[in-house]
């Protein structure tokens, strides 16, 4: 039982393929923006926007955010970004507590019966 083996060769001329030059990469860009303390939504749209082909979610933005935190770099999580960006909730206006007069007494006598005293209820 023979085995047969083949064998291509491909010049070296063939197999270069053009390369465009790289620039800083989707990673690296995302990084740079969760430092300058942009919200996980902004850096998205940025990334988004400056690689429209690129697949990246918001799960990516968050793994390079919390990567950074995992390396000890002080970046505020996502949370505390929203509670900043956050406006401060208008203050309610306070209830006025009801009266004790306008309120149904809790402790009101019982409604008295209106069988005769003396007579059984079961007859």
């Amino acid at each position: 039982m023979g085995e047969t083996t083949t064998t291509t060769e491909t010049p070296a001329a063939e197999a270069t393929v053009e390369k465009k030059a790289k620039g800083p990469g989707i990673g690296a860009r995302a990084i740079e923006l969760i430092r300058e303390g942009k919200s996980n939504e902004d850096v998205f749209a940025t990334v988004r926007a400056e690689f429209p082909e690129a697949k990246t979610t918001m799960s990516s933005i968050n793994w390079y955010r919390n990567k950074l935190r995992g390396d000890g770099e002080k970046v505020p999580t996502a949370r505390e970004l929203k509670k900043a960006a956050a406006p401060a909730p208008a203050e309610k206006p306070k209830r006025s507590r009801k009266k004790a007069a306008d309120a149904p007494a809790a402790d009101a006598a019982p409604a008295a019966s209106t069988a005769p005293a003396g007579e059984d209820m079961m007859a």
